[in-house]
C-alpha cells in the first residue's frame, strides 16, 4: 500500500517494528525452551548416575539409561544448532534497530521528503529479507491488533482524564471488574483465558483494519482542527492589532488637527488684535491731525483779527 504522508509511514513502521519484536520474542522463547530441555536432561542423567552408584545397580537396563540420555542430549543440541536461533535473533535485532532509527527520523520530520522515503524503503527491504512472508503475515496481524488495542486504551485513558478534570466521577465497568476477578481467581484463570483467546480469534481482521483506519482518520481530523484553531487565533490577533493601530493613528490625526485648529485660531486672534491696534492708531493720528488743523485755523483767525 502506497504511503502519501508522514503519519502513514510512522504507523506502518510502528506496526512492522512491533511485528519483528514479536518474532524475536517467539524465537527467544523457543531457544530458552530447548536450552531448558537440555538442562533438565543433563540433571536427570547425573541423578541417575548418582543413584546407580549409591544403590549398586549394575544390570544392563540401568547401564543403558545414561547412554540413551546422552544421545538425547546430543540430538537436542544438534537440533538447536540446526535451527540457528542466535543467528536469526541477531538478524531480527538488526532489522528492528534499522526500523527504530527510521521511525525516529520520521517523527522528527513534518513532511514526507525524498530522504525519508529512501530510509523507509531501506527499512522495508531489511524487513522483507529478515523473515519469511508467512511469518511476517502472522506477526503483522498480531501487531496490528495490539496497536489497535493500545490506541483504544489511550483514547479511553485521555477521555477519563477529561472527565476527571471536569469533576465527573468515573465508575468501573462490570466487564472489567468481572475480567479482573476471574483473572485473579486461580480456578477460573484457565477458562477465562480460553474465552478471551476465543473472542480475539473470532473478531474479524477487516473490522480491525477499519477501526485502525478510523482511529488514524480521527487523529488526523483532530490535528487539522487544532491547526485551524491556531490559524484562526493568529488571524484574530493580527486583525485586532491592525484595528488598534488604526485607532491609534486616527487618535493621533485628531490630536494633530485639533492642534492645528488651535494654532490657526490663535493666529487669527493675533491678526485681529493687530488690526484693531492699527485702526486705533490710525484713529488717534486722524484726531491729532484734526486737532492740529483746528489749532492752526484758530491761530490764523486770531492773526487776522489783530
Amino acid at each position: 500500500m502506497e504511503k502519501n504522508n508522514i503519519k502513514e509511514v510512522i504507523n506502518d513502521l510502528k506496526a512492522k517494528r512491533d511485528a519483528l519484536s514479536l518474532a524475536h520474542e517467539q524465537l527467544k522463547k523457543d531457544n530458552d525452551d530447548w536450552n531448558k530441555c537440555i538442562i533438565v536432561l543433563s540433571l536427570a542423567t547425573g541423578m541417575i548416575e548418582s543413584a546407580k552408584i549409591k544403590m549398586g545397580w549394575d544390570n544392563d537396563a540401568v547401564a543403558l539409561i545414561p547412554v540413551v540420555m546422552s544421545s538425547i542430549i546430543a540430538s537436542v543440541s544438534a537440533l538447536i544448532k540446526f535451527k540457528k536461533f542466535p543467528e536469526q535473533m541477531e538478524i531480527l535485532i538488526q532489522s528492528t534497530s534499522l526500523l527504530t532509527n527510521t521511525l525516529n527520523k520520521c517523527r522528527n520530520h513534518e513532511d514526507l521528503d525524498k530522504d525519508i522515503l529512501t530510509e523507509y524503503h531501506n527499512a522495508l527491504e531489511k524487513l522483507e529479507t529478515s523473515v519469511y512472508p508467512d511469518i511476517r503475515k502472522k506477526y503483522l496481524r498480531i501487531s496490528h491488533k495490539n496497536l489497535i488495542e493500545i490506541m483504544k486504551i489511550e483514547s479511553k485513558y485521555f477521555s477519563n482524564i477529561e472527565l476527571v478534570n471536569q469533576g465527573i466521577k468515573i465508575e468501573s465497568e462490570s466487564y472489567n471488574s468481572e475480567k479482573q476477578n476471574k483473572s485473579n481467581n486461580p480456578l477460573n484463570r484457565l477458562s477465562f483465558d480460553k474465552m478471551l483467546n476465543k473472542e480475539e480469534t473470532d473478531s474479524s481482521s477487516n473490522h480491525q483494519y477499519n477501526d485502525f483506519e478510523g482511529i488514524i482518520e480521527q487523529n488526523n481530523q483532530q490535528n487539522n482542527d487544532i491547526e485551524q484553531n491556531i490559524q484562526q487565533d493568529i488571524q484574530e490577533d493580527i486583525e485586532q492589532n491592525n484595528q488598534e493601530n488604526i485607532e491609534q493613528n486616527n487618535q493621533e490625526d485628531i490630536e494633530q488637527n485639533n492642534q492645528e485648529d488651535i494654532e490657526q485660531n490663535n493666529q487669527e486672534v493675533i491678526e485681529q488684535n493687530n488690526q484693531e491696534d492699527i485702526e486705533q492708531n490710525n484713529q488717534e493720528d486722524i484726531e491729532q491731525n484734526n486737532q492740529q488743523n483746528n489749532q492752526q485755523n484758530n491761530s490764523k483767525k486770531n492773526k487776522k483779527k489783530k
